[in-house]
């Protein structure tokens, strides 16, 4: 398929997060079957440990490596998904109030339009203003009060 992206590697890290789980049973239950201090299970454990604790390591660097280090964001894409998502009116509640963004939010349902564009075409508020308001640093200084 073209351009499909293969997330072998995601699924690897969850794959060995089973196998991880499964070893954690191993060990609960050769723990569990010893008696007293003598436990004839403490090679299985020790194995069993340090193989989970193998995988863990190597997981880490092959995710790190192959997934993480080249996950870059898509600026443009993401800036139009948050100007055209409705959850961005919550900002706006300053500047306009609760029943003027209930009616935007109507609206832009009906038009099909982007935030952004139905409260610059219907003049509510400057492009400024609308950028200042949705702008991270905004945003994060109304939730520290």
């Amino acid at each position: 398929m073209p351009g499909k992206v293969n997330p072998v590697i995601p699924e690897m890290v969850s794959q060995i997060g089973l196998k991880v789980i499964g070893n954690d049973v191993i060990i609960s239950h050769a723990s569990a079957l010893g008696q007293l201090e003598l436990n004839q299970n403490m090679p299985l454990i020790a194995f069993t440990l340090l193989e989970s604790l193998n995988m863990l390591i190597n997981t880490n660097k092959i995710f790190t490596k192959k997934c993480i280090n080249s996950i870059t964001a898509n600026e443009e894409g993401l800036k139009l998904k948050v100007n055209s998502s409705t959850a961005i009116l919550t900002a706006l509640l300053p500047k306009l109030g609760y029943d003027k963004l209930s009616e935007v939010s109507e609206k832009i349902k009906e038009t099909n339009l982007g935030v952004k564009e139905y409260i610059l075409k219907e003049n509510l508020m400057s492009e400024e203003d609308f950028d200042y308001l949705i702008s991270a640093e905004n945003i994060l200084a109304i939730n520290e009060i």
